[in-house]
């Protein structure tokens, strides 16, 4: 055979493969198709097991928003739920800690009232991130979502945005997270084009998480434009509430000024604008309460709107029985007025959370404008008292001024302290300074009665060496020993309204003795005010109000007391020339002068002037009755042309003591006459004495410049 025959029959061995290498690589591929099917097989597992935490995460909220929109397919919504709500909601993604919690804290909400159409919106976001959370495995992506949801806060809800800014050409600026910009919109809504930007924004932060923005793709477009339809939809109905805020913003101003017909026509604007609103519904009560309308029809209106209001509304009831309580009083039924308003003294801090959820929105416009004008600061005060009972909106003050005009003092007095054990336990501070002006104005000489030395109560603060801390210290002048004080600092910072201030309270003391000085804890000053950060430096005015188990009263700097007193005397000498202008003929008020009679009446218990012997000039002391106390009095001397501040001013006992160092050299030739000035809250009172050759002093008597 030749060659090539052999060659053409021989096995070609270089392309033969070893059966056991074949046995090896089937073997090797089994596992790799083994291992991409338990890789499969995993990845479907978890996915599964994902979707099902997905849908108890999400479905709870889900349902509860439809079954609301269900629910209220033939009814009226309620715009202040529907505000309210939707801040509170969007207001968590600042504090809550993961996409979880969230939805947890969303499910708990109350939608009843809610605009369907703003749910319908909220649910579309919800649906999209369902079925994008639904996909994530890896915990990182999880996060990574949460991080986007909260990085999208600002366009899902603008109030909860506290850095807003109107732009030159009615825009509004949103503030990107992380980037130190932001991104102008519409005022009319956010356009899709916004959203995107704002998106974007987040997408350049996560280059890392790839998987997740893949995922994304699909559902890109869908989220965008549910997000931009949200604050679409969510804006058209805050400019609704606006709107019916703003009725009831002049409801309030009215209702402030005493002018009820203009608030009661206000509040029923309001109320035809949104049925369901409450504080259209109690501002038309207090309207008809306090108004004097001359309609016999007014009390049973009132009577009316406030049973429909605690039947709608029983978790949050206490202001509507409040104002049924003054109605009943102002009817004459004393037995059903106090029934009320200890109900509504019972149930303020049963519903302080209630009610106190109600001012979620009212952070967001205090924040905008309220705070800057002392209009907006009287809407708000005005508000934050109907919703958390203070000061006109006290049951316990409401009891104690029927006690004091039934002459019942102690039992008075006891529901004044009621009061302030309630604002203390509750820490409210921020209401005490509208307490305070109540009981001044309401409760007068009955409330000066309580702590009639409280003018001899000093507060001294400074900045603290070293620190950013403010210094306090109460010093006591008086005879009585006061009991477990809490002090509540009222500061009035730069670029504030000159009638706001911010309450800051350092720990109770157990005790301020008589005649000492009681320091405070030093107190961190840490506010923010229009975005910008308020340090002690920063404080214009410190004001302060004591909570003691004796009495509340304000307590202030010496200086102040005098610029005070300065102001209560221009005060008098504009309304004396307005009354001889317009009015010459009308009578002063008896009620506002009775405590000034009172003690001016006690002068006839012994007034004591002295003067001392010394070499150069001599020294007067002047001691009056302990009672005089009460119209909290700031004095000087007049000797001739001179003007002396008191050099000691204290209470010993049942006598106010006074002390004027080197006045004249009465053996010479000095003045004859010396007059005390007092300067009160009520008047200005002149005890004057003249010298007789032998050196005595011959009291005069008091003289009131009215």
């Amino acid at each position: 055979m030749s060659t090539e025959a052999q060659a053409a029959t021989r096995p070609d061995r270089s392309l033969r493969i070893p059966r056991g290498c074949l046995i090896w690589a089937a073997i090797v591929l089994g596992l790799l198709l083994s291992l991409f099917g338990w890789s499969r097989y995993q990845r479907a597992q978890a996915l599964q097991q994902q979707q099902e935490q997905a849908e108890e995460a999400f479905s709870p909220v889900l349902e509860k928003m439809q079954q609301a929109r269900s629910d209220l397919q033939d009814q009226s919504y309620d715009i202040d739920a529907t505000v309210r709500v939707l801040h509170e909601i969007d207001a968590a993604l600042a504090t809550e800690g993961s996409l979880e919690t969230w939805l947890s804290q969303s499910a708990l909400q109350d939608y009843r009232g809610v605009a369907p159409e703003v749910l319908a919106a909220r649910e579309q976001i919800l649906d999209v991130l369902f079925r994008l959370y639904a996909r994530q495995v890896a915990s990182e992506d999880q996060e990574a979502t949460w991080g986007m949801l909260r990085h999208m806060g600002p366009v899902l809800n603008l109030l909860m945005v506290s850095d807003l800014q109107v732009g030159g050409d009615a825009s509004l600026a949103i503030p990107l997270a992380g980037t130190g910009g932001a991104v102008e919109v519409a005022q009319a809504g956010i356009d899709r084009e916004g959203v995107q930007q704002v998106y974007q924004d987040w997408k350049d932060q996560q280059r890392a998480h790839a998987d997740l923005l893949a995922e994304m793709l699909d559902l890109e477009r869908e989220l965008i434009d549910a997000l931009a339809e949200n604050s679409t939809v969510y804006h058209r109905y805050l400019e609704e509430w606006e709107r019916v805020c703003a009725m009831r913003d002049r409801a309030y101003l009215a209702a402030h000024e005493g002018e009820w017909e203009a608030a009661l026509q206000a509040a029923r604007a309001a109320m035809r604008a949104a049925p369901y609103d409450k504080e259209a519904h109690l501002l038309a009560a207090l309207a008809l309460i306090e108004g004097d309308l001359a309609s016999p029809e007014d009390p049973d209106e009132a009577e009316r709107l406030l049973q429909e209001f605690a039947e709608a509304h029983p978790d949050s009831s206490a202001p509507a029985l409040l104002l049924r309580g003054v109605l009943r009083q102002r009817s004459g039924d004393l037995q059903g007025a106090h029934l009320d308003l200890e109900q509504a003294a019972a149930y303020y801090p049963k519903q302080a959370e209630q009610l106190g959820e109600m001012l979620d929105p009212y952070k967001a416009r205090s924040r905008a404008f309220l705070r800057k004008s002392r209009e907006g600061n009287l809407v708000l005060g005005l508000y934050k008292s109907s919703m958390l009972g203070a000061a006109w909106f006290s049951p316990d003050l409401q009891l104690a001024r029927i006690a004091f005009d039934k002459g019942e003092f102690e039992r008075g007095r006891s529901k004044v302290m009621d009061h302030f054990a309630r604002r203390r336990a509750q820490g409210q501070w921020d209401l005490v300074i509208r307490d305070l002006q109540f009981c001044e104005d309401f409760l007068q000489e009955d409330y000066h009665l309580i702590l009639p030395e409280r003018g001899w109560l000093d507060l001294e603060a400074e900045e603290a060496t070293f620190s950013d801390k403010l210094q306090v210290a109460v010093r006591n002048r008086s005879s009585r020993t006061l009991h477990n004080a809490s002090l509540v600092l009222c500061l009035h910072f730069t670029d504030m309204h000159p009638d706001d201030y911010e309450p800051f309270a350092p720990a109770t003391e157990p005790q301020l003795p008589a005649q000492e000085t009681t320091s405070f804890e030093d107190v961190d000053i840490e506010f923010e005010l229009g975005g910008r950060q308020k340090t002690v430096e920063d404080i214009a005015s410190v004001r302060a109000v004591l909570v003691s188990d004796e009495a509340v009263v304000w307590v202030d700097s010496i200086t102040f007391k005098r610029d005070q007193a300065r102001q209560h005397r221009e005060q008098r000498m504009r309304q004396r020339t307005s009354i001889r202008r317009w009015a010459p003929a009308a009578p002063p008020s008896a009620r506002a002068h009775g405590l000034a009679d009172m003690a001016v009446s006690t002068l006839e218990e012994g007034v004591q002037l002295s003067t001392s012997s010394e070499l150069g000039k001599d020294d007067v002391d002047i001691d009056l009755p302990y009672l005089f106390s009460v119209l909290a009095p700031v004095f000087h001397l007049e000797s001739g042309d001179q003007r002396l501040e008191p050099s000691d001013n204290n209470i010993e006992g049942d006598r106010i003591r006074l002390g004027f160092d080197d006045v004249a050299n009465f053996d010479d030739d000095a003045p004859t006459v010396l007059k005390l000035v007092a300067d009160t809250f009520l008047t200005e009172l002149v005890l004057t004495w003249t010298r007789a050759p032998d050196g005595s002093w011959t009291f005069q008597g008091p003289a009131r410049s009215d």
